[in-house]
This record gives structure tokens, sequence and C-alpha cells, in this order.
């Protein structure tokens, strides 16, 4: 996909959170995008099915964000099948 394509369906994705947000912020306004090359890493400890997602930069590594699943959380487990 193009970076304008890639952009135009993280805004569909969107709708619906933009829709029932409650900070009152129309993500209308949200005009300048930037389309980055990522990476995400699931880590799982198996003994807890629990998992650490990370994402990085594609060509630098460079850090981005991470969240911590608890075990028996969806996200992630797709890639443990």
């Amino acid at each position: 996909m193009t970076h304008e394509e890639l952009i135009a369906k993280a805004r569909e994705h969107m709708k619906p959170f933009g829709e029932q947000n409650s900070y009152g912020v129309p993500f209308e306004d949200f005009t300048d995008a930037r389309v980055a090359e990522t990476a995400r890493i699931l880590l799982r400890r198996p003994p807890r099915q629990d998992f650490l997602e990370v994402e990085v930069d594609r060509d630098t590594g460079d850090f981005i964000w991470a969240v911590y699943h608890p075990g028996g959380s969806e996200p992630g487990k797709w890639l443990f099948r």
C-alpha cells in the first residue's frame, strides 16, 4: 500500500473512536500525517501466557512504544498459534 492509502486506512479505523471520544477533540482536526515503517515484536512468557508487545523503527531499531498484555488477554495470540 502507498503511504496515502495507509493514512486513509488509519483514518477509517479511527472513525468509530472519533465518534465516541470523551475528550471533545474532533479527529478531523488532525490533518498532518506521517507514515513510519515499523516492526512489531511480541515476546511471550509461556508459563504465564502473558505478552510484551514492542514496536521499533524498522530501519534504526529506535524504540517507539511498548505495552504489556497480562496472561489470558487476546492481543498477540495469533503470533504463537
